[in-house]
């Protein structure tokens, strides 16, 4: 194993970032002690075992299956150790990945369970960071075998810039479950520099560079009006977004800002070459109507042929909605339900399934109250977060 980092050091008004290159490999191995259903394809895309069938192999096309045949149990989870679900993907059919906005924990948990997770790991020295800092993870995506997340690239709440919430990373799988191995595949801590100079774009969009300039002020070390509750940027979307000529195409989607209360959704094209060390390349900005609101999440579903996202408002509080969207820039997306969180809870992941048009909805439930303390403040043996199951034709 070679283990190399680079150190660059970057100046917002004296702000020091890391800049840790992807050529090393930090490797934790997962036993997971996952059902038989659970599989992984050789490509590293989730497979759903059931009465005989398999959901075959994942190209990286975006496409519906011919048959979506498996009905998920709609008996919510209560997932324990962690009050936020706010990153997700799917393992198999029984099992989902879990990263949140308080700590780099990766856990993975079993879907429909009163439990805490089947294993975790703290990906913080992985990504360049100290268990202590908060990465602020707030959505992933799966292409195949790697898992992407990013963080908010936002301020903490009093609007101050703290260098280790502007990340993106991931980590590849491999193997087959209950055996799945998992490996941080690299780090980048330059995504917002580079999205904001127009240069690094393929079709660039002024007026959104603008707004996202304006939100973020990089080159002010605080500032309490950009909290991300307030005007500040806030990235809670990612979502694979591939197409026949880049497979490995991204959909970073942005709870603020929202220029003319449109939601913005960035394209990034060269994922895999930024965890190597090259500058971010953006393909298009698309503006979306959410009736007013941000996106919280999003996932593309290969069963709907659709991107599913879950918009609610920049600040707290609610409405939430999960709306489908073709993936055509100019096609407006369609609302499939208003989502009704439990008291306290938010709506903040949806996670399609292979082999269902069943998809799962997590929520956090940070300020909910267990006795006189807020979730997030209780101990971590008190904490939890559920889900819902939301069927989308």
């Amino acid at each position: 194993m070679r283990w190399r980092i680079e150190t660059n050091w970057h100046s917002h008004n004296e702000m020091k970032r890391i800049h840790v290159v992807g050529s090393w490999l930090f490797v934790a191995a997962l036993a997971f002690g996952c059902s038989s259903q659970d599989s992984v394809d050789a490509d590293g895309s989730p497979s759903a075992v059931h009465s005989g069938e398999d959901t075959g192999t994942d190209t990286g096309e975006p496409h519906a299956h011919d048959a979506a045949s498996l009905t998920l149990d709609p008996t919510p989870g209560k997932y324990l150790e962690t009050c936020d679900g706010s990153g997700g993907v799917a393992i198999g059919v029984n099992h989902f990945l879990d990263v949140n906005d308080e700590n780099q924990g990766v856990r993975i948990y079993e879907r429909g369970k009163n439990a805490g997770p089947v294993k975790q790991l703290d990906v913080s020295k992985g990504i360049g960071l100290d268990t202590s800092d908060e990465a602020d993870l707030e959505d992933a995506a799966r292409i195949g075998d790697r898992v992407y997340v990013i963080g908010s690239h936002g301020r903490n709440k009093d609007g101050k810039l703290e260098d280790a919430r502007y990340r993106f990373l991931a980590m590849d799988l491999s193997g087959t479950l209950p055996d799945l191995k998992v490996a941080v595949a690299g780090s980048y801590s330059h995504l917002l520099d580079d999205l904001l100079s127009s240069d690094n774009w393929t079709t660039s969009n002024a007026s959104v560079i603008s707004a996202i300039s304006k939100a973020s002020k990089l080159s002010d070390d605080s500032n309490s009006d950009l909290a991300p509750e307030k005007n500040g940027t806030n990235i809670e979307g990612l979502a694979a977004y591939p197409s026949a000529t880049l497979p490995g195409r991204l959909a970073i989607g942005f709870r603020n800002p929202e220029p003319g209360s449109r939601a913005i959704i960035v394209t990034l094209t060269n994922a895999d070459a930024v965890l190597g060390g090259a500058k971010a390349h953006f393909g298009e900005a698309i503006e979306l109507d959410l009736d007013g609101l941000g996106i919280r999440s999003m996932a593309w579903s290969k069963e709907h042929d659709a991107m599913l996202i879950i918009a609610g408002p920049h600040d707290s509080g609610g409405p939430f909605r999960l709306y489908k969207w073709s993936g055509v820039a100019s096609e407006a997306p369609s609302l499939v339900k208003t989502l009704k969180p439990p008291s306290d809870g938010s709506a903040e992941v949806v996670i399609p399934y292979p082999g269902t048009k069943d998809v799962q909805v997590l929520f956090d439930m940070g300020d909910s109250k267990i006795g006189d303390d807020s979730c997030k403040d209780a101990s971590s043996s008190k904490r939890f977060f559920t889900d819902a199951i939301v069927h989308v034709d």
